[in-house]
């Protein structure tokens, strides 16, 4: 029997590649953060029911390029995964495969949570938790947990200071900003750093 293949996985593979790179390893790292691209995209194969999900990124990645939910962004950035580096081992200036690869994974995560919210359409509540990632030293933070708190709405909190991988995704939601509170919706959607006003709409109150 065949393991499903999970974000998770590929959310590691970017941990790997983070730590490859703090060690100077930027090949390593490359690998990694590839390995993790493709994982992401067998997983959201996988998701969304498409079929012939096997074979490496060279070849997953123009089948991605043929589903028209693929944000621009996101195209081109699978783009430079089929870059080769140059004679010193090097891609073009700008490129940074590791943020990319976590752009690209946030976006078929997110694509694939959608599509399944719409195929077991369910309160949100009994759904997917709500994912707020913050800090604790954080006014807004403690302020968006109020909000929540108050109105008795179940959500989970990532403290990012203490979880990398949360640390991770908020700077790829960010453009590498640590921009909190981050918050994640069941349908696929965020706020980041939103007022009070903005999330109470955002939660029908």
């Amino acid at each position: 029997m065949v393991m499903k293949i999970t974000f998770e996985q590929a959310w590691t593979d970017i941990s790997q590649a983070r730590k490859y790179r703090e060690e100077e390893l930027e090949g390593r790292a490359r690998v990694c953060a590839r390995r993790g691209v493709g994982k992401a995209i067998r997983a959201y194969f996988s998701d969304v029911g498409a079929s012939d999900t096997e074979g490496n990124i060279l070849l997953l990645i123009p089948k991605m390029l043929e589903r028209s939910e693929i944000s621009s962004s996101a195209r081109e950035y699978a783009g430079h995964f089929m870059l080769a580096v140059n004679t010193n081992h090097e891609l073009p200036d700008g490129i940074d495969l590791i943020l990319e690869a976590e752009k690209i994974i946030l976006e078929l995560e997110h694509l694939s949570q959608r599509e399944n919210t719409r195929s077991r359409p369910m309160p949100e509540t009994q759904n997917t938790k709500i994912k707020m990632y913050g800090t604790n030293w954080c006014s807004d933070t403690r302020r968006a947990k109020a909000v929540f708190d108050r109105n008795q709405i179940d959500y989970e909190y990532i403290d990012i200071d203490k979880d990398a991988d949360g640390r991770a995704f908020v700077q790829s939601a960010n453009n590498g900003m640590r921009s909190v509170p981050t918050i994640v919706f069941s349908d696929g959607s965020i706020l980041v750093e939103p007022s009070n006003a903005e999330l109470e709409s955002k939660l029908g109150l």
